[in-house]
């Protein structure tokens, strides 16, 4: 599903609203109502997945849910709104909603140094995000960094469409937790990961060639047919 089916959708499922005349998104009541009945807390910003809320669900949610509550408990929330109010997205629809979703609830990521189309989460998402996503490229940035400014350049020359196979995702290092930045040795910046199952597949540290880019990203392409 394309992101405007797949925005279309949240917004016939009532999760998101298109508000005044320039289409901007807000969260819809289908979430207001699930964020009061299925969080133990709510504030302006955050979000807390109530643990015996998982007991209801269906075989196929209940580990995705639990997992993510290990993780990140806002994102376990909204994965569940979305599951509950959309039953009919397929789990990687579902998983392409919570950054959308995750910017209305706890407020935008910056983008500064993402590459386009790479989608901006927050440090304390990474370890959710490669735990979810197979086959995943991460960008990692960071501020007054002229290598960054490079790499950013010559990732957006190779990927014009991001390929359907990939989950593209920028974030700035600073940012990462510590334990996170260690176990997946992330040092300085730029630092690009291609992962497949929450593992590095390879690594590129500082700038590199367009070549180089795109042979990484014809690798873990190939993965998506022959695991």
């Amino acid at each position: 599903m394309d992101s405007g089916s797949l925005t279309n959708a949240l917004v016939a499922a009532g999760l998101l609203a298109v508000e005044d005349e320039e289409s901007t998104l807000e969260l819809g009541e289908a979430m207001d109502e699930y964020v009061d009945a299925s969080t133990s807390s709510i504030g302006e910003s955050t979000l807390e997945l109530d643990a015996p809320s998982v007991d209801h669900l269906e075989d196929e949610i209940r580990p995705v849910v639990s997992e993510l509550g290990a993780l990140n408990s806002r994102l376990a929330a909204l994965y569940l709104a979305v599951a509950d109010a959309a039953p009919a997205l397929s789990h990687a629809d579902r998983l392409r909603a919570l950054p959308l979703l995750d910017a209305l609830v706890a407020g935008p990521q910056r983008t500064d140094g993402a590459p386009d189309p790479f989608i901006p989460i927050g440090g304390d998402q990474v370890a959710a995000y490669l735990h979810l996503h197979r086959l995943v490229v991460l960008y990692v940035w960071r501020d007054d960094c002229e290598p960054c400014e490079v790499m950013r350049a010559d990732i957006e020359a190779v990927v014009d469409e991001p390929p359907e196979a990939l989950s593209l995702f920028a974030v700035h290092g600073p940012d990462i937790p510590f334990d996170v930045r260690e176990r997946y040795n992330i040092l300085g910046g730029p630092v690009t990961l291609f992962l497949v199952d929450g593992e590095v597949d390879a690594r590129l540290s500082g700038p590199h060639h367009q070549v180089v880019i795109e042979r990484e990203l014809e690798t873990l392409c190939g993965y998506a047919t022959h695991p």
